[in-house]
C-alpha cells in the first residue's frame, strides 16, 4: 500500500509560494501584521430598528432612556450605543446586509464583489485558537460571514445541529473521517515544507526575508492542524442543558431567536469558538406577538403611519428583550420564592423557572486517593456553607465543577488563597489553609466533576473522612 505522502507526490499537489525578486523583479512580499485575541460576536437585524425608538437625544452616560433600551438598563453601564455610522458607499437598500460587516461598495449593482468579513479576518488570526474557528449562525437563510474571496459562508440554521457540533460526541467513523482530513493536511505540509527548503538554494539574500515570511506561515498552518488534530482527540465540554429542538414555524421568531442567544451563550462560555456572527429574523410573515397584525416587512416600510409604527415597536421591542437577555445570562436573576406549610398537606415543591448552566468539561484527574480525601476534609469544613454539600452548588453560587479554573492550578490558587475574587464575595483563605489543602480542595472538585459526566463511578472515588476544621474558624464568619 502507497503511503498517504507519496500519494500526494504522486499526485501533483502543490501550494503556492511568493513570488520572489531573484525569480520574478516585478513582486514584492507583503508584510503581515498579528492580530488582538478577543471574543466577538456580531448581530445583524436585516430590517433595521426604527430609529427614534432607539437613538437617545442627548449623548453621555446620563442619557435619557428610550423605549429599545430599556430591557438593557440592567447592563447599562457596560453598554455603549453609537449613532451616526456608516460605510462609505454602502447602498442598494437591502442588497447592503451583504456588506455589514465587509465594507463593500455598492452591493446593489450588478458588477458586486464582495470581500472578507471582519470576523473571517480575526479568524485567520485567532481562531485555531478555540475547537471552531467561529460560528455562522442564521434566524433565516442567509448569513452575514464572507471568506477572503467575497463567497459567502453558509449559516447554520438548525439550533439541534449547532448544539451537536459543539457538545455531543460524534459517532466513531465520524471521528475517524476528521482524523483523516487532517492527517492529510499534514501530509500536504510535510511536502510543501521539503520542497520549498529545496527552493532556499536556488534564491539569493535578497529572497531569505521573504522566504522567511512564507516558512513562518507555513509553521503557522502546521501549528493549527496539529492543535485541529488535538481538539480533535480532546472530549468536548458537557452541558447541563438538553438538546434543543428546532423551531420551523416562522411567525414564532422570538422562540429561534432565543434558541440561538442560548446556543451563543453556551458557546461563549464554554470557549468553544470567540468568534460568532448572526444573521436576526426578518422577513415578511406575520409574527406571532399580540397586538401585531401585518407583515414584518411591510411594517418596516411604514410611511410614519402611527399604526404600522405602532406593530413594529412591538416587534422590534421583543428584539430587544432579547437581547437585553443574553447579555444579562452571566448576571443571577431574583429566583426567590415564597413558601407556605399546612399540616397534612401533599403538594410538592414546583421547579424554579430559572436554573443556573453548568458546563462539566473537568481536566485529567492525576491527584492520589489521599489527597482527594484531605480536599474532601477541607472543602466540607470551609466551601460547603456556600458552595454546597459534596460540591453540588444550588440556584445562586457559581457551582464550582464546572469552574475553568479547574485547569489553571495558578488561578484557582490565585482565588482560594490571594483573593483575586474578592470584589464577588470569595473570602480570601490564606489565614485558614496551606496551599497544599487549597490545591487538595481542587482535586477533590475535579473529582466530583468527573463523579457528575460518570467518568467514574462513586465507588471509584476516595471515600469520605471527618473534616479536620471546626467551624467555627470559617472564613466567611470570621471578623473582618
Amino acid at each position: 500500500m502507497m503511503n498517504r505522502r507519496k500519494f500526494l507526490h504522486a499526485t501533483g499537489i502543490a501550494l503556492g509560494v511568493p513570488a520572489l525578486p531573484s525569480l520574478s523583479p516585478l513582486s514584492r512580499a507583503a508584510d503581515r501584521s498579528a492580530g488582538d485575541v478577543r471574543r466577538m460576536l456580531s448581530i445583524c437585524a436585516p430590517l433595521g430598528f426604527h430609529t427614534p425608538n432607539l437613538f437617545p437625544q442627548k449623548a453621555g452616560k446620563d442619557y435619557e432612556v428610550t423605549t429599545y433600551l430599556e430591557p438593557l438598563q440592567a447592563v447599562r453601564d457596560k453598554v455603549t450605543v453609537a449613532s451616526g455610522l456608516m460605510h462609505p458607499m454602502v447602498d442598494g437598500g437591502h442588497s447592503a446586509e451583504r456588506s455589514f460587516l465587509t465594507g463593500a461598495a455598492h452591493p446593489g449593482q450588478p458588477s458586486f464583489r464582495n470581500t472578507i468579513s471582519v470576523d473571517q479576518f480575526a479568524a485567520e488570526r485567532i481562531g485555531h485558537e478555540t475547537r471552531l474557528p467561529f460560528l455562522s449562525l442564521s434566524a433565516n437563510s442567509r448569513g452575514i460571514s464572507y471568506t477572503r474571496a467575497g463567497v459567502p459562508i453558509p449559516a447554520n440554521t438548525r439550533p439541534s445541529q449547532v448544539f451537536k457540533k459543539l457538545f455531543l460526541e460524534g459517532t466513531e467513523p465520524e471521528k475517524e473521517t476528521q482524523m483523516r482530513r487532517i492527517k492529510d493536511g499534514q501530509s500536504i505540509m510535510d511536502l510543501v515544507r521539503d520542497q520549498t527548503q529545496a527552493l532556499t538554494r536556488r534564491t539569493g539574500r535578497e529572497d531569505h526575508e521573504t522566504l522567511d515570511q512564507y516558512f513562518t506561515s507555513v509553521r503557522e498552518v502546521e501549528q493549527r492542524l496539529v492543535q485541529a488534530e488535538e481538539w480533535a482527540q480532546r472530549p468536548k465540554p458537557l452541558v447541563d442543558a438538553k438538546p434543543p429542538t428546532d423551531i420551523t414555524d416562522r411567525a414564532d421568531f422570538a422562540g429561534k431567536m432565543q434558541l440561538m442567544y442560548d446556543l451563543m451563550f453556551l458557546a461563549l462560555q464554554t470557549d468553544s469558538t470567540r468568534l460568532i456572527t448572526f444573521c436576526g429574523a426578518g422577513g415578511n410573515e406575520v409574527v406571532s406577538l399580540k397586538g401585531v397584525e401585518d407583515g414584518w416587512h411591510n411594517l418596516s416600510h411604514h410611511g410614519k403611519d402611527p399604526t404600522k409604527i405602532e406593530q413594529l415597536t412591538i416587534i422590534e421591542r421583543e428584539e430587544f428583550r432579547l437581547f437585553g437577555e443574553f447579555v444579562q445570562s452571566e448576571s443571577l436573576p431574583n429566583v426567590s420564592r415564597v413558601l407556605t406549610f399546612k399540616l397534612g398537606a401533599k403538594g410538592s415543591l414546583p421547579e424554579p423557572k430559572w436554573r443556573p448552566t453548568v458546563v462539566f468539561n473537568p481536566p485529567k484527574l492525576e491527584a492520589t486517593d489521599e489527597t482527594v480525601r484531605l480536599g474532601y476534609a477541607t472543602y466540607q469544613d470551609m466551601c460547603m456553607g456556600c458552595h454546597g454539600l459534596n460540591a453540588v452548588s444550588g440556584l445562586l453560587i457559581p457551582d464550582l465543577r464546572g469552574s475553568a479554573y479547574l485547569w489553571d492550578k495558578e488561578g484557582w490558587n490565585s482565588v482560594v488563597m490571594g483573593g483575586k475574587l474578592r470584589d464577588k464575595g470569595m473570602p480570601i483563605f490564606a489565614d485558614y489553609i496551606d496551599q497544599t489543602q487549597g490545591e487538595a480542595v481542587r482535586a477533590y472538585v475535579i473529582q466530583q466533576a468527573h463523579r457528575a459526566v460518570g467518568l467514574i463511578s462513586p465507588a471509584n472515588s476516595a471515600p469520605p473522612q471527618r473534616a479536620l476544621r471546626a467551624l467555627d474558624i470559617h472564613p466567611c464568619r470570621a471578623k473582618k
